[in-house]
Order: structure tokens, then C-alpha cells, then sequence
């Protein structure tokens, strides 16, 4: 949150900036400074947009004088940055590979869904992707892309999830089992 607010305080701050080919510089300099440290494209593109909208409303509101054609630069630039980090997020999603090492994997999940969604609540509430960053959304997108399913209605599935009364993770625990057979049987 942080690094998200100091890019945008820097980015707004541009608009003081009078020569437009520095400001075009510094504005490169400043998003590969933040991608650096934000690597998740989705929260990379919803901070480009807040500057943006902040920016907008601050210019429609008050007047800048002598600061909009600035101004206006800025909210150019931030724009079309929006849609070069929109291009890869879409280009991310079109992918149904999972890239390793120059090879190509296609991964079917062949279970059922609800296992799968277990196995992403189990993931969301462990908090052990993005060091706990990122929503169950996020999380059941990637799942989709890797094995190539659709799961739809994600919250009433884990509603489901949440109100079973034999056991709430019938397949994490089979998933357990099935690790220590296989462990035991390879010590033998």
C-alpha cells in the first residue's frame, strides 16, 4: 500500500514538472521503478487507475492554472499505460499453457470442481500465495488458467464449503492420506 501511494504522490507530482519530454521520462522512470516492486499486474493496473481517476477529479475540480496541459499529459500517460498493463493481464488470461522452461504443459484438472475450489480456499486462508496478498478470486483465476476449468459462483461454493457437517475438507484430508501411503510405501 505504501509503494502504491508514493508512486502516486510522485506521479501527481509530475504535473509541477513544465518541460513535457521530462515529464514523459520521469513518468517511464517512475512505473519501472514501481513494477519493480509491485509485481502483480492486477493491483499494478488498479493503481494506474486511481492515480488517473484522482488526478482527473483534482484537475476537473480545481482549477490548475497554468498546470493543465501538464496535467493532461500525465492522465495520457497513465492511460496508456493502463492499457499496455490490460494487454498483458488479457494476454495472461488467453494462455491456457503453463510456461516451463521453454516448454509447453497443458494440466487438466480431471477431479471434481468443488475439490479444486477447496484446495484454493485452503491456499486464500493459509495466506501462502503473494504472502497472503491477494483475494480468493485471484487465486481461483490462476487455479482456472493452470488446469483449464471455469469455476463459477466461487462465494457459493465456498459457502458450501464452510456449511458441510461431515468435515469441511473431505479432499485435503484425502489429499494428506494419500501422501503418507505413498511415503510408506516407498520407505518399505
Amino acid at each position: 500500500m505504501r509503494i502504491a501511494q508514493t508512486f502516486s504522490n510522485k506521479i501527481i507530482g509530475l504535473t509541477g514538472v513544465q518541460d513535457c519530454e521530462r515529464i514523459t521520462t520521469e513518468f517511464n522512470r517512475l512505473t519501472k521503478d514501481y513494477y519493480a516492486k509491485e509485481k502483480y499486474a492486477i493491483q499494478q493496473l488498479r493503481t494506474l487507475r486511481q492515480i488517473r481517476i484522482r488526478l482527473s477529479l483534482t484537475k476537473k475540480t480545481y482549477e490548475m492554472t497554468g498546470r493543465d496541459v501538464e496535467a493532461e499529459l500525465v492522465i495520457r500517460l497513465l492511460k496508456n499505460e493502463e492499457e499496455i498493463v490490460l494487454t498483458l493481464i488479457s494476454q495472461a488470461r488467453g494462455s491456457d499453457q503453463l510456461s516451463t522452461g521453454g516448454k509447453h504443459t497443458h494440466l487438466n484438472w480431471s477431479g471434481k470442481l468443488i475439490d479444486l475450489v477447496e484446495v484454493a480456499y485452503g491456499l486464500y486462508v493459509s495466506r501462502c500465495v503473494n504472502g497472503g496478498r491477494c483475494d480468493i478470486k485471484e487465486i481461483v483465476f490462476a487455479l482456472e488458467q493452470l488446469f483449464g476449468v471455469k469455476l463459477p459462483h466461487i462465494y457459493n461454493r465456498l459457502l458450501a464449503i464452510r456449511n458441510r457437517k461431515n468435515g469441511r475438507t473431505p479432499f485435503l484430508k484425502w489429499l494428506c492420506e494419500r501422501i503418507e501411503q505413498d511415503a510408506y510405501e516407498k520407505d518399505e
